[in-house]
């Protein structure tokens, strides 16, 4: 199967990391998870990714991925239609509360800022 366009990268950029595919179809988007440049298998270790690795509705693919807490590896792309979509799901995720914030949570949430918004947000 195609993988299709990278939504989002995660991780590493050499390609260690996770990453959401997502294909156009006639219905929309088709989504699917990659951990390390492979589709992980049923009870993979490598990020507990659900066996059933496609998702029709953005939704059902992140909260597949909120498993394996991809908003608090380092952002490395954002496909430019998901970017809203994207800082939304990030925001209502990692974005700390002034009691709970560290330095890690603020230079995470930074760089999907800047993958999300553009290097001058």
């Amino acid at each position: 199967m195609d993988d299709g366009e990278r939504i989002l990268v995660a991780g590493a950029e050499e390609g260690d990391g996770l990453v959401l595919y997502g294909r156009r179809t006639p219905l929309g988007w088709l989504f699917h998870p990659s951990w390390a440049g492979r589709r992980p298998a049923a009870g993979d270790a490598a990020g507990a990714l659900p066996a059933p690795d496609e998702f029709r509705d953005w939704e059902s693919a992140l909260a597949a991925l909120d498993g394996c807490a991809w908003y608090r590896l380092p952002a490395v792309l954002v496909h430019p239609e998901f970017r809203d979509r994207v800082w939304a799901a990030v925001t209502s995720r990692l974005a700390p509360e002034p009691a709970t914030a560290d330095a890690y949570s603020e230079r995470l949430l930074q760089r999907w800022r800047e993958r999300c918004r553009g290097a001058g947000a």
